[in-house]
């Protein structure tokens, strides 16, 4: 035993603004405490990584399968998007911008991630750098690197167990 303890945020930081909370902060203890935690994290802020400030930007594509800190997906809603194993941010399709400026959905997949000097970088993956491109289904149930679904918007996706993107419906 010995004499109990609490220890608890009485009032929660304000410039920023953070929430706190307390780990282990509870307990009995006849020697010194060296296990309270005290977390604070910030809310409600964000940060920019990277691309113009203006909106209705047109997409820059770059190479297919290279990164590079001026590709830019273009400005665009209704995309799916999800995060790989490696923490990688992906997304495909949605209704906006193409590289021609054309606005219409879209089937190109763009994956973003922090290049080794730790600069925000977009690298267009697959899909046409146009809009309004039909896909290309190949043989049903045999997975094919010529496969593409066709352009869409307000699709929904999911990742399984095993780390596959999966993709239905949509408009388009």
């Amino acid at each position: 035993g010995g004499p109990s303890y609490k220890v608890a945020v009485l009032s929660q930081p304000s410039n920023p603004t953070q929430s706190c909370s307390v780990t282990g902060g509870n307990g009995a203890s006849s020697v010194d405490v060296t296990t309270v935690v005290v977390t604070c994290s910030n809310i409600n802020e964000w940060t920019w990584v990277g691309g113009p400030q203006g909106e209705d930007q047109i997409g820059t594509y770059g190479t297919k399968g290279t990164g590079d800190s001026n590709n830019l997906p273009g400005a665009r809603y209704w995309g799916v998007s999800w995060a790989d194993a490696s923490g990688n941010f992906w997304h495909f399709g949605g209704y906006g911008y193409d590289s021609l400026g054309t606005v219409a959905d879209l089937n190109d997949l763009w994956e973003g991630s922090y290049n080794s000097t730790g600069q925000w970088t977009w690298t267009w993956m697959g899909g046409s750098e146009v809009a309004g491109v039909g896909g290309t289904y190949g043989a049903l149930g045999t997975a094919d690197p010529a496969n593409m679904p066709g352009a869409r918007d307000s699709a929904v996706s999911w990742t399984d167990a095993s780390g596959n993107f999966w993709l239905f419906g949509g408009h388009g």
